[in-house]
């Protein structure tokens, strides 16, 4: 499907626009060089924090939207789980977690992004992904 950029000829987007596309919250839209980038929420792989901007890493490609990871309460808690407190990642992607030989955890992600888990968040993010897989059904039936 092809996603069509927004832009006015001031290059501001339309505020009802960027209203109805964020209440629906299967995309994200933010204004980049002049125009709206839609990111769908479920492509996105993981977030990181650089200031007071969040790096959407989507596939090969990072938006730079100018947003806290607040964001992390508008993608939905379900879906989404700091493990970092710099960093964000959509749970779905989660391959694996390891254990450094320094006894540290990384996050191993379906596209092989290596991601440190914090201490802090550690236990969360065990039984989150533990919860998750409880609600997939197995493929083997009984």
């Amino acid at each position: 499907m092809r996603r069509e950029l927004w832009t006015c000829e001031n290059g501001n987007p339309g505020v009802e626009a960027i209203e109805a596309i964020r209440k629906s919250r299967l995309d994200l839209v933010f204004l980049q060089g002049g125009q709206l980038p839609f990111v769908h929420v479920m492509d996105i792989d993981w977030i990181e924090a650089a200031g007071y901007y969040a790096c959407l890493h989507v596939g090969n490609d990072t938006h730079v939207m100018r947003r806290t990871l607040e964001l992390e309460r508008d993608l939905g808690e379900e879906r989404f789980g700091r493990i970092h407190r710099s960093i964000i990642v959509n749970l779905e992607r989660i391959c694996a977690l390891e254990v450094e030989k320094s006894g540290e955890y990384e996050v191993v992600l379906k596209n092989k992004a290596r991601l440190r888990l914090s201490r802090r968040f550690k236990k969360g993010l065990q039984s989150r992904v533990n919860d998750m897989r409880k609600r997939i059904p197995s493929p083997i039936a009984d």
